[in-house]
């Protein structure tokens, strides 16, 4: 398993990716295998878009014509891109703190080629005016940023509960700690439902663990081991 920051870089020395890690320009789980010559050599998967795609469909939302949006274009972000537009999401609109980088454009131009019926739109997260009002259209919100743990513990990229409300669910990819600022927003603000990453992280490790062994994950003894 590969961890931040290594999902993007590792990809140069595999000798083969799978077609959602490819869109996703990001892996985390890179299985081994003997290629034509009988050298050793790595495949690249990425179980992060299985993982939140799980964890959403959980929650009881229908992704297929949903409108999310996603704060933040990272790894996880861009795996929920990625896994939201393959099950036929309506919208997505995601925010970051640079709209006009050149590596979100590319990616995002990458989603428009392979996802032609999902509307795309790239917004700051300083535009309130904007993140407010896609929020009050959406029925999902995900935050996929570092907002909300370690230095930024306490912190939240929405200002406050006003920007949401009680038909959106909302899913933040921080576990731990279990509650963030944004699960009290949402829960403020009557979210129709609002979770923690704990499932996400479960579920890519499951989807990793059966490329890993051929096997299934003990998940109920992985989620009791992790929520002691």
């Amino acid at each position: 398993n590969v961890s931040m920051p290594h999902k993007e870089r590792v990809i140069e020395f595999l000798g083969d990716i799978d077609g959602e890690g490819n869109l996703c320009g990001s892996v985390n789980t890179l299985v081994q295998y003997l290629d034509g010559d009988n050298r050793r050599q790595f495949k690249g998967f990425n179980t992060d878009i299985y993982g939140v795609t799980k964890s959403i469909e959980m929650t009881g939302l229908r992704i297929q014509g949903s409108s999310a949006a996603i704060l933040g274009l990272g790894g996880a972000g861009k795996a929920a891109v990625v896994g939201l537009s393959s099950k036929e999401a309506k919208s997505i609109t995601v925010f970051v703190r640079n709209p006009k980088e050149n590596r979100h454009e590319l990616f995002i131009n990458r989603m428009r080629d392979a996802f032609p019926d999902t509307e795309f739109i790239v917004g700051s997260y300083d535009n309130e005016k904007l993140l407010k009002g896609i929020i009050c259209e959406s029925n999902l919100l995900i935050n996929c940023t570092s907002v909300g743990m370690g230095e930024l513990e306490g912190e939240s990229l929405i200002p406050d509960p006003s920007f949401l409300h009680n038909n959106l669910t909302v899913m933040d990819a921080i576990y731990s700690p279990a509650i963030t600022k944004l699960l009290m927003q949402s829960k403020e603000a009557g979210c129709k439902s609002f979770k923690n990453g704990l499932d996400m992280l479960i579920y890519q490790g499951a989807k990793a663990f059966r490329l890993f062994t051929g096997e299934e994950m003990p998940i109920e003894i992985i989620r009791n081991e992790l929520q002691k």
